[in-house]
């Protein structure tokens, strides 16, 4: 008796996770996320004149989702000079205090954009972006960490293991419960 109501639990619990995960494949959503390629200094020495720092970043913005992002904004609190690689569709809108916006008017699901900035001190990169939205939400602003990329065979091993694992102990647990009840009744 008591078995039969954990049995329909875990299959509640079973069809949940397997519902979100159905949605979450085929809901057509926008995921727009951010990251900084690198943050660069160059010293410049004109011909016959002194030296100065130049200073350069560059933010890579793309749509890892199924559906357009519209009216995308890069936020800027200082706005330098600027490329958008590959070439996209793009204004710029200067706001009242002093602030301006890159407005991109749609980003075609997996479609990747650089902008790269090219500025001179005392700007620092830390004074150029605030933000990026759309009209569907924010971007997620991601920390990017280079690392050896995992091969397939070996991500499909582990998770072979896994389950296997889980199911092993969800069978010794089944087993348990069964001595136990011989045991104790």
């Amino acid at each position: 008796m008591i078995w039969g109501a954990f049995v329909e639990i875990i299959k509640s619990v079973f069809l949940l996770v397997v519902g979100a995960l159905v949605k979450k494949k085929f809901e057509k959503n926008v995921k727009l996320v951010a990251y900084y390629e690198h943050v660069s200094v160059f010293k410049h020495t004109p011909p016959g004149g002194n030296s100065t720092n130049v200073f350069s970043h560059s933010v890579i913005l793309r749509n890892n989702g199924a559906s357009g992002a519209t009216t995308v904004r890069i936020h800027h609190l200082n706005l330098p000079n600027f490329h958008i690689w590959p070439d996209i569709a793009h204004r710029v809108e200067n706001l009242a205090n002093g602030s301006a916006d890159i407005v991109i008017p749609i980003m075609v699901p997996k479609e990747q954009i650089t902008i790269s900035y090219l500025y001179f001190p005392p700007l620092t990169y830390d004074q150029i972006n605030s933000g990026i939205k759309c009209d569907q939400g924010f971007a997620q602003q991601i920390e990017v960490i280079l690392q050896p990329k995992i091969k397939k065979w070996f991500v499909r091993t582990v998770w072979f293991f896994l389950i296997n694992g889980i199911v092993s102990i969800s069978y010794f647990i089944y087993l348990l419960y069964q001595w136990l009840s011989l045991k104790f009744v």
